[in-house]
């Protein structure tokens, strides 16, 4: 943008006398609007974010980029980058808006960068009993304590919205004697989050009784004669 002016003079003389004509003009060219950029502001998402308030939080960061102004202008808002699949379970990605004058007009540029981020979610983890193996003929009240405590060491940690199968491990019903039970501890992520799965596998044995035997004493005929030597021989056999 700019302007000059020229004065046009025409003089001119006859008889003596002499003339002068002016005549100004102006050539203007407007300065062009200043290139103005709007930069969308930086996102941090917490943990466990749904796909849903990601996606929702993402469409919104990328429609703040604009540009307007200038002469032709051109921008990378096209090359805005998409929204990755792993971005569900954390990271970030940045955006820098370039707009310039486009060729062959008055130079101007103008940029700005961005960042979406989400936070990792903690890995998801399970901890699990150690296997209980408890011996023969013991105590029922000793069974149930040690199923109670094995029930109880099954635990997850981290992850998302997590949801267990513990309530499909086996009852102790009525093992009390030999037998073992097992039970596969499955931990996994809720819906619309980061997927994860953890698992671990336990068994709760009650081990053999001892085999039962018995030892009888040889079929006795006795021939006392009197009831003290009869008693005697009975409570030997």
């Amino acid at each position: 943008g700019g302007q000059i002016t020229f004065t046009y003079r025409a003089d001119y003389s006859a008889t003596g006398c002499e003339y002068a004509v002016d005549c100004i003009a102006t050539f203007t060219v407007a300065e062009p609007d200043p290139i103005s950029i709007t930069i969308s502001p930086d996102v941090s998402l917490p943990v466990c974010s749904t796909t849903g308030e990601i996606e929702a939080a993402y469409n919104n960061w990328k429609a703040g980029f604009t540009a307007s102004g200038g002469c032709s202008l051109t921008t990378n808002i096209a090359n805005i980058p998409a929204l990755p699949d792993s971005m569900y379970c954390g990271g970030e990605i940045s955006f820098t808006l370039v707009a310039d004058n486009g060729a062959g007009s008055c130079t101007n540029h103008a940029e700005g960068t961005s960042v979406f981020k989400v936070f990792t979610p903690p890995p998801l983890t399970v901890s699990c009993p150690a296997d209980p193996n408890l011996p023969g003929c013991s105590d029922p009240a000793v069974i149930a304590n040690a199923y109670n405590a094995w029930v109880d060491g099954f635990k997850a940690a981290g992850g998302c919205n997590v949801v267990t199968n513990i309530s499909e491990i086996p009852p102790l019903g009525s093992l009390l004697c030999e037998g073992t039970l097992e039970f596969t501890f499955k931990a996994y992520n809720g819906s619309n989050v980061c997927p994860d799965t953890a698992t671990c596998f336990q068994t709760f044995t009650i081990g053999e009784a001892p085999e039962m035997t018995v030892t009888c004493p040889p079929h006795q005929v006795v021939h006392g004669c009197t009831p003290e030597e009869v008693q005697t021989d009975f409570d030997n056999w």
